[in-house]
């Protein structure tokens, strides 16, 4: 049943890169890009998904999504901070792409939100599990 779940993840993950890719203009990216960035996060997934540290409820992975969330604000935050000591004026994207540090940016702007969509497929692929367990359950004659 494993590698079902496999694949909601997986077809959750395509989904989030679909909107994506239609939220971003063509000229920016191909959809051999896309398709690219759709491997490079089934790769990562995977094995975050049947990790020994990682999650196996819902409120786990929504949990890590929250860190997530706060983490990504916090590099922003630090690469505004940081770009507005060179570039006083200006929008706080602006002063964050001024920040002086393409780690930082590439932290806030890519890794960081990686993490994000595959943590987010993975809830989606624990909710599934959850529910297929409760259906078993819940038939007759199944041992609980």
């Amino acid at each position: 049943m494993k590698w079902i779940a496999d694949l909601v993840g997986l077809l959750a993950l395509a989904a989030m890169i679909g909107v994506l890719a239609a939220l971003v203009p063509h000229a920016h990216i191909s959809a051999l890009g896309w398709l690219g960035l759709l491997g490079v996060l089934a790769m990562a997934g995977l094995p975050a998904w049947h990790g020994k540290s990682a999650p196996k409820r819902p409120a786990e992975w929504a949990q890590l999504l929250a860190w997530t969330v706060l983490a990504d604000a916090l590099a922003f935050l630090a690469d505004v901070l940081m770009g507005a000591r060179s570039s006083a004026g200006g929008s706080w994207l602006q002063r964050a792409e001024h920040s002086g540090s393409p780690l930082a940016i590439g932290l806030a702007a890519i890794i960081i939100p990686a993490a994000f969509v595959i943590f987010a497929a993975g809830l989606v692929r624990a909710v599934f599990l959850i529910g297929v367990a409760n259906r078993t359950a819940s038939r007759p004659g199944a041992r609980g």
